[in-house]
């Protein structure tokens, strides 16, 4: 079955061994190779990747027949690396590919795509472009000056959408400025919407009803400047003053100064929310303990394209979100199913509360979420499309 398709190159600038990357690229390649696709895996491993931890990676791999080519990460002076990293990548494809003419390549994000764009029109092979967000406006959201280099980057971000012979986004909201950047009619054809799926075999909700237990709000990711921090910490302190047995679990792998200092400013008592760490595995029982979850993002540039992951695992797990508007297509989903709260800008947290509040004492909450990340965000779902793509470049 395997000996008539093409081979698909995957590069990642993610190394398999990183969160994101077991929530977001093994469950896609794994089912690509299961589903008859000879598969090649490109990536940059962390230097404190421990041989454990590689090997654990490498027999799941191995499982399924897929390569796995390791590049090194230069984690010391990621920025001035980069042309390292993109060196790397196009040698590794090179002579991963040798005199094969049926392959495809697939790029996770900007720097691979870089490298699948040149070595795709040096040896007239067709590539895919999966964008996972807009990421130079990214780093302009996250504080940096857009200037002439961020001009620059668009132009360089416009020729590769126009080059890709297949664009996957996470948004169906990145279509209208991806088709003003690029201006041609014909480019709206090459836009597939995958969003950030769920194995939803592992995120499954409790196996026991949450009614008599204490109220548990949960936060699931890292901090940053894109992050409403203050926000949802306020909007958990007005569920509290309405609960009095609720409490804050905050699952992060961030340095978690920010978030004591933030609920200090909202006059938060210090049993009144904790903190864990946990791997990839884990983070599913953290969600199967909550009733609820926050999701507050810096609406800019950036955030048309965005989709959370903890969004989807938290719907499949049976947990409302609060979300806020400007951020993908989370807030008209949300609106749509009745499955969570949308927290506009300025709105009073206490409205979002008490919104909130009457939400989860529907019975029939939980059943609605977990049925809208089985219709949207399945990764078996995503794999179907994937499949679809690689089917149609295969032809060319």
């Amino acid at each position: 079955m395997t000996m008539d398709r093409a081979r698909v190159v995957y590069v990642t600038y993610d190394g398999l061994c990183d969160h994101i990357a077991q929530s977001q690229v093994l469950p896609y390649t794994l089912g690509a190779a299961r589903g008859g696709w000879p598969m090649t895996i490109i990536s940059h491993e962390k230097p404190t990747r421990t041989g454990a931890e590689i090997a654990r990676v490498a027999d799941l791999l191995a499982e399924e027949s897929v390569d796995w080519i390791r590049l090194p990460y230069l984690a010391s002076r990621p920025t001035q690396a980069l042309p390292f990293h993109l060196a790397a990548e196009i040698g590794a494809l090179v002579r991963r590919i040798g005199r094969q003419r049926r392959v495809i390549l697939h790029a996770r994000s900007y720097i691979p795509a870089v490298a699948t764009a040149a070595v795709g029109a040096a040896l007239g092979i067709p590539w895919i472009f999966d964008i996972r967000g807009f990421w130079f406006d990214e780093k302009v959201d996250a504080g940096r000056t857009a200037g002439r280099a961020y001009r620059i980057a668009k132009r360089a971000e416009r020729e590769l959408l126009r080059r890709a012979d297949a664009i996957v986004s996470l948004t169906d909201a990145a279509r209208v400025p991806m088709q003003e950047w690029v201006g041609t009619l014909e480019f709206a054809g090459k836009i597939s919407v995958i969003p950030t799926c769920v194995d939803l075999a592992r995120f499954t909700p409790p196996a026991t009803p949450q009614h008599d237990w204490p109220l548990r709000i949960g936060y699931v990711g890292s901090f940053g400047p894109r992050y409403l921090l203050d926000e949802m910490v306020r909007v958990f302190a007005a569920i509290k003053r309405q609960r009095s047995d609720a409490h804050f679990r905050v699952v992060t792998r961030s340095e978690v100064s920010s978030l004591h200092e933030a609920c200090g400013r909202a006059g938060l008592a210090p049993e009144a929310y904790s903190t864990v760490s946990v791997d990839h595995v884990g983070v599913v029982d953290e969600l199967r303990a909550m009733h609820a979850t926050l999701s507050l993002v810096e609406p800019g540039r950036a955030s048309a394209a965005s989709c959370p992951t903890k969004f989807g695992e938290s719907l499949a797990t049976g947990c409302p979100v609060v979300v806020n508007p400007g951020v993908g297509d989370c807030a008209d989903i949300v609106r749509c199913h009745g499955i969570g709260v949308v927290h506009d800008a300025g709105r009073d947290p206490a409205m979002t509360a008490s919104e909130l509040l009457r939400l989860l004492s529907d019975p029939a909450h939980a059943g609605r979420c977990r049925a809208v990340a089985v219709e949207r965000f399945s990764v078996d779902w995503a794999i179907d499309r994937y499949d679809e793509i690689y089917a149609r470049l295969a032809t060319r």
